[in-house]
């Protein structure tokens, strides 16, 4: 005996029916592509631009200090930066700690950063917070709540309360001082692999428009004068064959040489000859402007300028070959 699906159909019906499987196959099809089309997408960051991994790349960061430290200290340019964070409230208009509003309240800080400092030279009332991993972003969090109109912050710290309280962008961050030290919790910059919470903690603290600390100050080149030149050292200049990678070839060209085509079509191997080390370090920081070379001050620390210079310095030598 036939099951139900196997029946076969009279000659007369058969035609109809297989219209009929046809129309249905087509409904289906078109079914699928209409369910498709109308599930859900992840969503992307206000920036358009950051997949959902990246977005939430913060949320995952926990733990003591120490092991927060070891992100927020990655966190690239913005090392030396404090910022003034200003709750909703706050007019448009107020832009530094001079506003008159604020010498009404308090502003909030983390207890011994450099934070405390800024808000107490401009005759401002401090209000202290531990800094701990209770307390990290617990400013951020008053703020929110309406307990605080304003706060000075280390800015990878202001950008991971952001990050994880607000996220719908309420508090906005502007510049405040110049460069100033992490708070002794953290370490400097980390010469470590990209970490992407501290990627994107940068991007936020950019989206605020708030520029790293160093730019805010032109280097003094009498800082640099006498300065002798690093001792010579090649692991130092293949860590900055790395380093040249990342921040000079853009323009440089990858093999420091005069390069048709790049952006700065300079034979760096030959000039560094002629250069004193001070004069080196000091166009790195602050750049050729009428050149088209922007400053890179926040961006590459004094150790990390020394090492590049070290690994230019051996290929022009002949001590390391261009892909060395």
């Amino acid at each position: 005996m036939a099951l139900p699906h196997e029946r076969r159909l009279r000659a007369a019906q058969s035609g109809d029916v297989i219209v009929a499987l046809e129309r249905r196959r087509q409904f289906c099809a078109a079914f699928l592509v209409l369910t498709v089309a109308m599930a859900p997408r992840p969503a992307l960051r206000a920036s358009g631009q950051e997949t959902p991994s990246a977005a939430d790349a913060c949320q995952s960061v926990t733990g003591s200090v120490d092991q927060i430290a070891a992100t927020l200290s990655a966190v690239p340019r913005y090392g030396s930066t404090y910022v003034l964070v200003l709750s909703a409230g706050v007019g448009a208009d107020v832009t530094s700690l001079d506003a008159p509003v604020l010498k009404a309240g308090e502003i909030a800080v983390h207890a011994g950063a450099a934070g405390a400092a800024i808000v107490q030279a401009k005759g401002l009332k401090a209000r202290p917070y531990p800094l701990d991993g209770e307390n990290l972003t617990k400013p951020i969090a008053d703020l929110l709540a309406g307990r605080a109109n304003a706060a000075v912050l280390w800015a990878p710290v202001a950008a991971l309360g952001i990050d994880r309280l607000d996220p719908a962008g309420t508090l906005r961050m502007v510049n405040v001082g110049g460069p100033e030290p992490p708070p002794t919790s953290f370490s400097g910059p980390s010469a470590g692999a990209s970490d992407p919470c501290a990627v994107n903690l940068a991007g936020l603290i950019e989206g605020n428009g708030v520029v790293p600390a160093e730019l805010l100050v032109p280097a003094d080149i009498r800082r640099f004068i006498g300065r002798p030149p690093p001792v010579r050292d090649p692991e130092e200049a293949r860590q900055g064959a790395a380093l040249y990678a990342n921040q000079c070839a853009r323009c440089h060209g990858p093999h420091a040489l005069a390069q048709t085509g790049a952006l700065a079509p300079v034979d760096l191997l030959r000039s560094v000859r002629r250069f004193q080390y001070a004069g080196f370090e000091y166009i790195v920081l602050n750049g050729r402007p009428k050149n088209g070379m922007p400053p890179l001050r926040g961006t590459l620390s004094e150790p990390q300028i020394a090492a590049i210079y070290q690994y230019v310095r051996a290929r022009s030598r002949g001590d390391l070959g261009p892909d060395q």
